[in-house]
C-alpha cells in the first residue's frame, strides 16, 4: 500500500456530527459507527492543557495558565491555547527532541574511543528552523543538500552548511589498523539505510548484500542511491573533519547590523552636514561589530557537507567491500519509484527534489504518521521507518492519505497539520475508559480513546526542573554536561574525564545534554 501514490478520499459523512471539529474527527467516527463503538467524553480543561502543553512544548502549564484556561469561557479558548504553545520557542526544542533521535544525532564519533565531536550547531538549526515553521520539503532540502544551494544571501548560504551538518552525523572511527575502504563502504551504506528510513519511512538495508527480500528494492537500487552522497569529502579513519562557522546567533546578529549598516548608509546620501556626521559615526562604530561577528578565526567549529570529486561506487557483491569486480554505477533512485529527468550526474540536490516531489508516495505518509505518533502514542501505521510490505496495515488508511495530501497541499506545513491533529475531537478525549471498552479494543486501534503513553526521557527531566523552578529558559550554543555519576565514564580512555557543567548550564534542557553514544547519560 505504502507504494501507491496516496489520492485523497472523500471526508466520510457521519451521524453524529457533534462529535466532529474537523476531517480529522469524521474519518475516525466513520470506522467507530461501523463497529458500533461509542467514543468516550472529552477530558476535563486541566487535563486537555497539561496534555497540550507537554505535547508541544514539552513542559507543564504554570499553575496561572491552568488557571486562566479553565476560567476562559471563549468559544475559542481552546483555539487560542494550541495557537500560543505552537508559537512558542519551546515548540522547536519539543519537537527536535523526536527528530534529533531519527537522525541519530549525538556529541561523539560513535565507534573505538567514542571521541567528542562538535555538531551542536545541527542541533540549533532543526531547533530554529521548527519554530520557524520551514516548509518540510525545504526542511529535507537543507539537510541532504544545503551545501548545494547558492541563491540567497551569505547569511542564507552559512545556515543551509550548517543544516547540511545532517549528512555527517554518522558514526566514524580512528582506531588504528581500521581499514579506511572498509570505513567508506559502512558510512556510505549508513546514509542508505538513514535516508531511506528518516524520509521515506522504509528499509533500504536489505539490499546492501542482496535484493530485498519483501519490497521491491533491488542490489543496484541500493549502490545507486549511496552515489548520491559520494562527494561527501570524508577519510574512512581519522578523526571528523571540522569546519569553521558562525553559530545561528552570530549569523542572525550580523545580518541584522548589515542590514542597519545598508539603511544608514542610504540616509547618508542627501542628509545635512550635521546628520552624515552623526550617520558616520553610526555606520563606523557598525562596521566595527561587523568586523568582530565575520572574523573567522572567532568563530566555532561544526560538521557540515564538504564536497570532492565523486569517488567511485560499485555494488558490493554481498557487501563485500573488498570486492571491486563489479561495475561502478551512478546516482538513480529506486528503479520502480521512478527516476530523476537529469542530463548530468545527478546530484543529492536532485535526490532532495525527488524525496519531496508530490507524486512521491512515501514522503508525506512518512511525516505525518510519526507526527501522530507524537500525538496520539502510536503512529496510525505502527512501523514508522518500514512502510513497506512488513509494515503494519494502518489503522485507518483513507485517513492517513488525506493527511498526507493535505500536509503536501498545505505547502508542507508542519504546524498545521499538528494543529489539525490537537483540535482534533479525538486528541481531546479522556484516555480513561470502560472496561468493555478496553477489552474489545485494547490497543486503541479504534481511537475512541485517548491514549496512555509515556513521557520521552529528556521530559521527565525537564519536568522535574520546571515544577522545581530550577529549569533555565537559554536556548541553543554548545551541548551540556549536567550532573553525573563522577565513576560513570572510567572505562573510557578518550576524553574520559567528565566534568560538570556549573550555573544555570547544570539545568538547561534535556535536548542540549551532551549525548556519547557509548555512554548515555545515565538521568535520560
Amino acid at each position: 500500500w505504502a507504494f501507491i501514490p496516496p489520492r485523497r478520499p472523500e471526508v466520510p459523512t457521519v451521524k453524529n456530527m457533534s462529535r466532529v471539529n474537523n476531517p480529522v474527527d469524521a474519518f475516525i467516527l466513520a470506522r467507530l459507527e461501523t463497529a458500533g463503538v461509542q467514543p468516550v467524553a472529552k477530558a476535563d480543561r486541566t487535563t486537555l492543557i497539561r496534555r497540550l502543553s507537554l505535547d508541544i512544548i514539552g513542559l507543564p502549564p504554570t499553575p496561572e495558565e491552568i488557571d486562566a484556561f479553565v476560567s476562559d469561557k471563549s468559544p475559542d479558548a481552546y483555539e487560542k491555547l494550541v495557537d500560543r504553545l505552537l508559537n512558542s520557542e519551546h515548540f522547536g526544542e519539543r519537537l527536535a527532541i523526536y527528530w534529533l533521535d531519527v537522525v541519530r544525532y549525538a556529541d561523539s564519533v560513535g565507534y573505538h574511543k567514542d571521541s567528542h565531536r562538535d555538531c551542536w550547531m545541527y542541533r540549533d538549526w532543526v531547533i530554529a528552523a521548527l519554530n520557524d515553521n520551514m516548509p518540510y520539503d525545504q526542511f529535507i532540502t537543507e539537510q541532504l543538500a544545503g551545501d548545494l544551494l547558492t541563491e540567497g544571501t551569505k547569511f542564507d548560504r552559512y545556515r543551509r552548511q550548517i543544516a547540511s551538518g545532517f549528512n555527517r552525523l554518522n558514526q566514524t572511527t580512528s582506531e588504528g589498523g581500521a581499514q579506511a575502504k572498509e570505513y567508506l563502504a559502512k558510512y556510505s551504506a549508513d546514509r542508505v539505510r538513514n535516508t531511506s528510513a528518516i524520509f521515506l519511512g522504509t528499509t533500504m538495508g536489505c539490499a546492501e548484500c542482496h535484493d530485498h527480500k519483501y519490497d521491491p528494492f533491488t542490489t543496484k537500487d541500493f549502490y545507486q542511491f549511496a552515489a548520491f552522497f559520494a562527494d561527501i569529502s570524508e577519510r574512512g579513519v581519522g578523526y571528523p573533519q571540522h569546519t569553521q562557522m558562525p553559530n545561528l546567533q552570530q549569523i542572525d546578529e550580523w545580518e541584522k547590523l548589515e542590514a542597519e549598516r545598508s539603511a544608514k548608509q542610504a540616509k547618508l546620501e542627501g542628509a545635512s552636514a550635521e546628520d552624515a556626521a552623526k550617520l558616520t559615526a553610526e555606520i563606523k562604530a557598525l562596521d566595527e561589530q561587523i568586523a568582530q561577528l565575520s572574523d573567522a578565526k572567532k568563530w566555532g567549529k561544526t560538521l557540515i557537507t564538504n564536497t570532492t570529486r565523486p569517488r567511485p561506487i560499485r555494488v558490493l557483491p554481498r557487501g563485500n567491500w573488498l570486492d571491486d569486480s563489479q561495475g561502478e554505477v551512478s546516482p538513480a533512485v529506486p528503479q520502480f519509484l521512478g527516476s530523476l529527468d537529469t542530463n548530468d550526474r545527478a546530484t543529492r540536490l536532485d535526490l532532495a527534489k525527488w524525496i519531496t516531489q508530490p507524486g512521491n508516495p512515501l514522503t508525506a505518509r512518512t511525516m505525518v504518521n510519526r507526527l501522530w505518533r507524537i500525538y496520539f502514542g502510536e503512529g496510525l501505521s505502527r512501523t514508522l521507518d518500514d512502510l513497506g510490505a512488513q509494515g503494519a496495515w494502518p489503522t485507518h488508511p483513507e485517513l492517513l492519505d488525506w493527511l498526507a495530501l493535505e500536509f503536501v497541499d498545505s505547502g508542507w506545513d508542519i504546524k498545521h497539520i499538528i494543529k489539525l491533529m490537537v483540535m482534533s475531537d479525538a486528541y481531546q478525549r479522556t484516555s480513561v475508559c470502560p472496561d468493555a471498552l478496553r477489552t474489545l479494543d485494547p490497543e486503541n486501534r479504534l481511537l475512541a480513546r485517548q491514549a496512555s503513553f509515556r513521557l520521552p526521557a529528556e521530559l521527565v527531566r525537564d519536568n522535574a526542573l520546571a515544577i522545581s523552578g530550577l529549569l533555565s529558559p537559554k536556548m541553543y550554543g554548545p551541548s551540556v554536561k549536567p550532573y553525573q555519576p563522577s565513576n560513570y565514564w572510567y572505562r573510557l580512555y578518550k576524553d574520559g574525564k567528565y566534568v560538570p557543567a556549573q550555573g544555570e548550564d547544570q539545568y538547561r534542557r534535556g535536548v542540549y545534554t551532551s549525548w556519547r553514544r557509548s555512554f548515555w547519560h545515565p538521568r535520560l
